[in-house]
């Protein structure tokens, strides 16, 4: 994987292993931190221009109570505080990374979206996992890690079924597909 990664990568995981180690544990159940995992959440949400679902405390406690044998709550702390978090799904030899959440005082001087990224690594290759899947936006670090783009279908339609037509139209222009310059430079871009 080493000669894979561009320089920049792999010059900022140079320094990255020179920082002292954040530490980290992987739940399923995490009823009792659920409520820090959603602020963690709601800061990275804020943080996005592009906006989707708005996650509770009790859907996290949730779906690690019901989906005990695939949800995996990976939590990294710094000092006594939980500094980040990522919610994964894993199932059939496959990692979906579907949330994820930081603590802004501290993750931008830690770097902690290439922790999380490097631990989520390791950890899939440590359980046999084969493939790792993540969701929507912030595609520059993806693009850096070298990932592909896989085809997303987002679903809408208007209250008013006169307007739909129009409202069709329009989505068709709204597809971060076309306005992203970053997506364009993905190798399988032409492909979506």
């Amino acid at each position: 994987m080493r000669e894979r990664l561009g320089r920049k990568l792999r010059y900022k995981y140079i320094k990255l292993n020179k920082q002292p180690a954040v530490e980290w544990e992987v739940l399923a159940d995490v009823a009792p931190v659920a409520g820090e995992l959603c602020a963690l959440y709601k800061q990275t949400h804020d943080r996005s221009k592009l906006r989707f679902e708005q996650l509770t405390p009790e859907f996290f406690a949730r779906i690690g109570r019901e989906m005990s044998d695939r949800a995996r709550f990976f939590i990294w702390r710094v000092g006594d505080r939980i500094a980040a978090f990522a919610l994964c799904l894993v199932h059939e030899g496959t990692m979906q990374h579907l949330n994820i959440g930081f603590d802004y005082a501290v993750s931008l001087d830690r770097q902690l979206y290439y922790v999380t990224m490097r631990d989520l690594f390791r950890w899939a290759l440590d359980h046999g996992l084969k493939r790792y899947e993540t969701g929507q936006l912030n595609y520059d670090p993806k693009l850096h890690f070298r990932m592909k783009l896989a085809p997303l279908d987002l679903y809408s339609r208007h209250t008013s079924p006169l307007l739909n037509p129009l409202f069709k139209l329009a989505l068709s222009f709204l597809q971060p597909v076309r306005h992203d310059p970053i997506i364009r430079r993905f190798p399988n871009a032409a492909d979506l």
